[in-house]
Protein backbone atom coordinates (compact mmCIF):
# COMPACT_ATOMS: atom_id res chain seq x y z
CA UNK A 1 0.00 0.00 0.00
CA UNK A 2 2.88 2.66 0.74
CA UNK A 3 4.04 2.24 -2.54
CA UNK A 4 1.12 2.81 -4.27
CA UNK A 5 1.04 5.77 -2.29
CA UNK A 6 3.95 6.99 -3.24
CA UNK A 7 3.87 6.11 -7.10
CA UNK A 8 0.48 7.94 -7.26
CA UNK A 9 1.80 10.79 -5.36
CA UNK A 10 -1.18 10.86 -2.39
CA UNK A 11 1.33 12.28 -0.37
CA UNK A 12 2.07 15.69 1.28
CA UNK A 13 5.97 17.19 0.70
CA UNK A 14 5.02 19.78 3.69
CA UNK A 15 4.02 17.04 6.07
CA UNK A 16 7.14 14.80 4.85
CA UNK A 17 9.31 18.05 5.53
CA UNK A 18 7.86 18.40 9.11
CA UNK A 19 8.09 14.59 9.70
CA UNK A 20 12.06 15.12 8.87
CA UNK A 21 12.24 17.49 10.92
CA UNK A 22 10.12 16.77 14.16
CA UNK A 23 12.71 12.88 14.06
CA UNK A 24 15.64 14.34 12.82
CA UNK A 25 15.69 17.54 14.87
CA UNK A 26 14.60 15.00 18.25
CA UNK A 27 17.52 13.10 17.35
CA UNK A 28 19.98 15.59 16.71
CA UNK A 29 18.99 16.89 20.21
CA UNK A 30 19.93 13.54 21.71
CA UNK A 31 22.89 13.24 19.77
CA UNK A 32 24.53 16.47 21.68
CA UNK A 33 25.27 14.28 24.72
CA UNK A 34 27.04 11.49 22.23
CA UNK A 35 24.87 9.71 20.04
CA UNK A 36 25.92 8.86 16.38
CA UNK A 37 25.36 11.22 13.43
CA UNK A 38 24.16 8.16 11.25
CA UNK A 39 21.18 7.48 13.35
CA UNK A 40 20.20 11.04 13.20
CA UNK A 41 20.67 10.72 9.59
CA UNK A 42 18.47 7.62 9.55
CA UNK A 43 16.18 9.08 11.61
CA UNK A 44 15.91 12.34 9.29
CA UNK A 45 14.80 10.01 6.38
CA UNK A 46 12.46 8.09 7.94
CA UNK A 47 10.60 10.87 9.55
CA UNK A 48 10.40 12.28 5.53
CA UNK A 49 8.96 8.75 4.46
CA UNK A 50 6.70 8.32 7.23
CA UNK A 51 5.87 12.17 7.22
CA UNK A 52 4.71 11.60 3.54
CA UNK A 53 2.20 9.28 4.48
CA UNK A 54 0.36 10.56 7.09
CA UNK A 55 0.34 12.25 10.26
CA UNK A 56 -0.84 8.75 12.54
CA UNK A 57 1.38 7.15 10.24
CA UNK A 58 4.45 9.47 11.70
CA UNK A 59 3.43 9.42 15.07
CA UNK A 60 3.02 5.75 15.45
CA UNK A 61 6.74 5.36 13.80
CA UNK A 62 8.61 7.80 15.81
CA UNK A 63 6.81 6.30 19.16
CA UNK A 64 7.70 2.96 18.38
CA UNK A 65 11.30 3.76 17.14
CA UNK A 66 11.65 5.58 20.24
CA UNK A 67 10.50 2.31 22.48
CA UNK A 68 12.77 0.15 20.81
CA UNK A 69 15.71 3.03 20.83
CA UNK A 70 15.25 3.33 24.91
CA UNK A 71 15.12 -0.73 25.29
CA UNK A 72 18.59 -0.67 23.15
CA UNK A 73 19.94 1.84 25.13
CA UNK A 74 19.15 0.47 28.90
CA UNK A 75 20.33 -3.29 27.69
CA UNK A 76 23.35 -1.75 25.52
CA UNK A 77 24.85 0.67 28.30
CA UNK A 78 24.79 -2.46 30.85
CA UNK A 79 27.14 -4.90 28.07
CA UNK A 80 29.42 -2.06 26.84
CA UNK A 81 30.75 1.49 27.28
CA UNK A 82 30.74 2.38 24.02
CA UNK A 83 27.71 3.25 22.54
CA UNK A 84 24.53 1.05 21.13
CA UNK A 85 23.82 1.93 17.41
CA UNK A 86 20.53 2.23 17.21
CA UNK A 87 19.79 1.76 13.42
CA UNK A 88 18.08 -1.43 14.27
CA UNK A 89 15.56 0.13 16.89
CA UNK A 90 14.78 3.23 14.16
CA UNK A 91 14.09 0.52 11.40
CA UNK A 92 11.97 -1.59 13.06
CA UNK A 93 9.93 1.00 14.38
CA UNK A 94 9.78 2.29 10.76
CA UNK A 95 8.55 -1.00 9.69
CA UNK A 96 6.36 -1.99 12.22
CA UNK A 97 4.52 1.47 11.86
CA UNK A 98 4.02 0.49 8.12
CA UNK A 99 2.76 -2.64 9.12
CA UNK A 100 0.48 -1.60 11.99
CA UNK A 101 -0.87 1.74 10.56
CA UNK A 102 -0.97 1.45 7.22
Amino acid sequence: MTGLTLVQGAGNPWRAVAGCGIYGGWLFLASLTGLGQGDVKLAAGVGLWLGWLSWPVLVAGIALGQILITICYLVGRRRTSSGTPLGPAITAGFVLALLLVT
